[in-house]
């Protein structure tokens, strides 16, 4: 996926362009001339689309995310970071719980290999 098709694509799953135009604060048919590639956002306006979308700048241009995380696993970090600390611990344990199921399934399927 490049570039426009990503803002596109966001666009259209989290809001739609008019509210994201007056968000940022350009014109709606802006979205229309950057898909017809006539002209590129200013790094002010990639700034504030992104902002918008709740997506790092780094992700909306080149669809990595600067922390090295898949973007899925990025997203899920930033909704985290909205819930309370105690809801936080809740799922840390609840993450360490099924690693912890896991591993216990795959300790047999190693003792038979080094059998």
């Amino acid at each position: 996926m490049d570039f426009w098709e990503r803002l596109d694509y966001l666009v259209n799953l989290k809001s739609n362009r008019k509210k994201i135009a007056a968000t940022v604060g350009i014109a709606a048919n802006t979205f229309s001339t950057w898909k017809k590639r006539k002209s590129f956002p200013t790094a002010d306006v990639l700034f504030g689309i992104a902002k918008a979308l709740d997506v790092s700048i780094e992700y909306l241009i080149t669809g990595q995310e600067p922390s090295g995380l898949p973007p899925r696993l990025a997203a899920l970090s930033r909704e985290l970071a909205r819930l309370p600390e105690e809801d936080i611990e809740e799922i840390e344990t609840l993450v360490d719980l099924k690693i912890s199921r896991q591993e216990k399934q795959e300790a047999p399927d190693e003792i038979q290999q080094n059998a």
